[in-house]
């Protein structure tokens, strides 16, 4: 009976070892596995993000991830293409860090320090709450760094095939400076480049922009042009389902204050 005895307390020690190993491998692993995928920030400081400012984080593995925004995100970064950025990935606790070298001397880290990973219930989203840090490092002297408090929210779709096709449509927010009450047309190709054509009477004929560069990752369109002199950038979250496409942006006044525009179109090629 002792012997019995015994035999059956060892092994419950042997088990509670185990399954102390395997809680401590799940807890250094449980934030790498909750933040795989690609996640779009949603508010700072706990203000909604205009789009042109967004930011998508696609971790791809735990040493891995990419990083995707408007040109002109930050003055700091204007002439820097963020188009599904590579990154070094490094999780440390509750901290990550991702880092892209444009060259020996040049370095991007983004710091993240992770307060909760949850799921929100009223809109079906997960969601991740940190601060972020940007640092940009030349010769080993930091330049320029942005800190804030930041809400990222999956996305699991990604539209950046879907959208290849020709769409027409229009602005669907009356009132604001996009609605000019016309049909609008653009057409969007495999290499990265977009159409955007204008009525001529009863046909449409190719703009003249000079350049005109798009890609998206996600649902974050993210599209630049150049007409004579001018250069213009401009970010989207697009949905797409089968042929309709809906745009949506929140843009900032000078003074501070936002709107809301919205489009919304249909594939016709």
């Amino acid at each position: 009976m002792k012997k019995s005895q015994l035999i059956m307390l060892v092994a419950a020690v042997l088990c509670c070892a185990a399954a102390s190993v395997s809680c401590k491998k799940d807890s250094e692993d449980s934030l790498a596995d909750k933040l795989m995928g690609r996640w779009m920030v949603e508010a700072a400081n706990g203000d909604p993000i205009p789009t042109d400012e967004k930011l998508v984080v696609n971790f791809a593995s735990p040493t891995q991830a990419y990083l995707s925004a408007l040109y002109s995100a930050d003055p700091a970064f204007r002439e820097v293409k963020m188009q599904k950025q590579v990154n070094d990935v490094v999780f440390d606790g509750n901290s990550v860090s991702l880092t892209h070298r444009y060259s020996l001397q040049t370095v991007m880290k983004t710091t993240f320090q992770i307060y909760t990973v949850s799921q929100i219930y009223t809109v079906h989203k997960r969601a991740f709450d940190a601060d972020q840090a940007l640092d940009l490092t030349v010769k080993e002297e930091e330049i320029h760094t942005v800190q804030k408090s930041v809400r990222y929210v999956k996305v699991d779709k990604d539209e950046s095939q879907s959208i290849i096709g020709t769409w027409q449509g229009r602005c669907t927010s009356d009132g604001s400076a996009y609605d000019d009450g016309e049909e609008h047309r653009w057409q969007y190709l495999p290499d990265g480049s977009f159409v955007y054509y204008v009525k001529d009477g009863d046909n449409w004929v190719p703009g003249e922009n000079t350049v005109s560069e798009y890609f998206v990752d996600g649902v974050l369109l993210c599209t630049r042009w150049e007409s004579g002199e001018l250069e213009f950038q401009e970010a989207w979250e697009v949905s797409i389902n089968g042929s309709q496409m809906n745009w949506r942006a929140l843009r900032q006044r000078e003074d501070g204050s936002t709107f809301t525009v919205t489009f919304e179109m249909n594939r016709v090629l």
